[in-house]
């Protein structure tokens, strides 16, 4: 049986925004080291309506945007 998850596309987004880890933290106003560990998961970590909302507005994206679909 083939498993469905949500796939957890921040790494990518960032990058196409030219967006850094400080940056990011400033304006989603987290620490950076949460960004980091967002960044470095494949699947949709725990994270708050607000936070997903913050990340969207400083990355000029949408929460479709962030996540995708994969198979494992």
């Amino acid at each position: 049986m083939v498993k469905t998850l949500v796939k957890w596309k921040l790494r990518a987004i960032m990058a196409d925004r030219h967006m850094t880890n400080e940056r990011l933290a400033e304006l989603v106003k987290v620490h950076v080291n949460t960004i980091s560990k967002w960044k470095n998961v494949n699947e949709m970590p725990k994270i708050s309506g607000s936070e997903i909302d913050g990340l969207c507005d400083a990355l000029n994206c949408t929460v479709f945007d962030l996540l995708g679909e994969g198979k494992i």
